[in-house]
């Protein structure tokens, strides 16, 4: 069937509202995950931690949850109303938050963090199976990227608010806390951002469900599982395999620099927390703004002139484009001019949690969509998030033996990410022009 002949899309007044909405989700759900990068200082002093500790908070005790739990929510949106699987998962996403302010030890503070990985785990698929089914391809690449912008907006949304609460709540003071006692400050600013959560749940019951495509059999009792995605993949593997590859280096890239660049700011450059977490939020704020739409707009340009890869290929490209500023952003001896070369380089690659998924999500039939996105997500969270922030950590502790060396581990990482980006999205190429020819000489 063509696009032009599907007739249960929302309308615009209904899709982009919606859009809205997940993308106020995607900043909540970043901001309760990132935060904690502006209080490393506090939380290693307090538990003893070292780098390579922290990387592994910082990523594996999130990542590994989320992986999980992925294959389990991508079951849930192929067979229930998403609006309530993305509903428990903000309610325990937020508990997870909270609940980190109450750590009093190594393993309560991952155990918590692991509650906050495994309630992110819902958004993602239900987002993606959602919009898939609320726009036609041809306006998928603006509508991922405004939703996905959230995810990058977080980022400078949580520095912003940490570099606040900061001010507030001192993180190494000790602080009266009703019906709890005498709290770290950096315990009290996760309770001050894990609580308010709970509040959006109502906003999810604003949009409207829409109407699977494709997917006659989908709902409860229907028969078509993991085996019908793994089949699927299999037909389609010279695609999907390098796909997931370079996808899975792209958030390694992103997440080591995210997990990272506020103890880079201050460790190394000497800035206070406040003052690096307000410039660096700002930096993190604005340059996904405006680089993931501007980048969703000339993708939906591109694929509506005939050029299908278009999803693969303006990210691998933007990879290569923004890698020069990444580097020189550890190199500078001005820690603003670093702010301003790690916005640009952001600017650059921010566009890789919308397009690679736009190519990906949409080559699937609707009934398999939540599944496909789960694993997705579960290859990208057990890989890219644990692995990114936890490689930074180890060059530091293990090949340069200096913490003051952070920025020249940051390098190597932005180096080797990159290259992992770009070499196997090449290969994608060919495979995704052709799945593009067959599916539309079948439509």
């Amino acid at each position: 069937m063509n696009e032009s002949d599907a007739p249960s899309y929302p309308s615009p007044f209904a899709a982009w509202p919606a859009v809205g909405i997940m993308f106020l989700l995607a900043v909540l759900a970043i901001l309760d995950r990132s935060i904690m990068t502006l209080l490393v200082g506090p939380i290693k002093h307090d538990l003893g931690l070292s780098d390579t500790e922290m990387g592994l908070i910082l990523g594996i005790a999130l990542a590994v949850p989320n992986g999980l739990m992925s294959p389990f929510v991508g079951w849930a949106v192929d067979r229930y109303p998403r609006r309530a699987v993305i509903a428990v998962g903000v309610a325990v996403w937020s508990v997870g938050t909270s609940f980190t302010g109450l750590a009093s030890s190594v393993m309560g503070l991952f155990a918590a963090r692991g509650v906050i990985g495994a309630g992110e785990a819902s958004l993602a698929p239900a987002q993606q199976s959602m919009l898939s089914d609320m726009f036609p391809k041809s306006q998928l690449g603006l509508a991922f990227s405004v939703t996905n912008m959230g995810w990058k907006a977080g980022t400078g949304v949580s520095l912003l608010i940490a570099a606040s609460l900061v001010s507030l709540f001192p993180p190494t003071a000790l602080i009266d806390v009703p019906l709890v006692g005498q709290l770290a400050g950096w315990k009290v600013i996760f309770l001050a951002v894990g609580l308010p959560g709970f509040l959006f749940i109502p906003l999810i019951y604003l949009m409207k469900e829409p109407a699977r495509h494709g997917a006659a059999a989908s709902g409860p009792g229907s028969d078509s599982g993991f085996r019908d995605y793994f089949a699927f993949f299999g037909r389609n593997w010279r695609f999907l395999l390098p796909h997931h590859i370079g996808f899975l280096s792209f958030v390694a890239l992103f997440a080591s620099v995210n997990a990272w660049m506020p103890t880079f700011l201050t460790r190394v450059h000497g800035m206070s927390a406040q003052t690096a977490g307000g410039w660096l939020g700002t930096a993190m704020l604005i340059a996904p703004l405006i680089g993931m739409p501007l980048s969703g707009a000339i993708a939906d340009y591109f694929y509506r002139r005939g050029v299908t890869d278009i999803h693969i290929r303006f990210p691998m490209f933007t990879a290569l484009a923004g890698l020069p500023f990444g580097i020189a952003s550890f190199l500078v001896a001005d820690p603003y001019m670093s702010i301003l070369l790690i916005a640009i380089f952001v600017f650059f690659i921010a566009c890789y949690t919308s397009l690679p998924l736009v190519a990906a999500i949409t080559s699937f039939p609707g009934r398999l969509r939540g599944k496909a996105s789960s694993i997705i997500i579960l290859t990208c969270s057990t890989g890219g998030i644990a692995i990114g922030p936890l490689m930074v950590g180890r060059l530091t502790d293990v090949v340069f033996r200096d913490p003051d060396k952070l920025g020249s581990s940051m390098i190597v990482a932005t180096c080797v990410f990159t290259f992992f980006v770009t070499v196997p999205f090449a290969f994608a190429l060919a495979p995704l022009r052709a799945f593009k020819r067959e599916e539309a000489a079948q439509a």
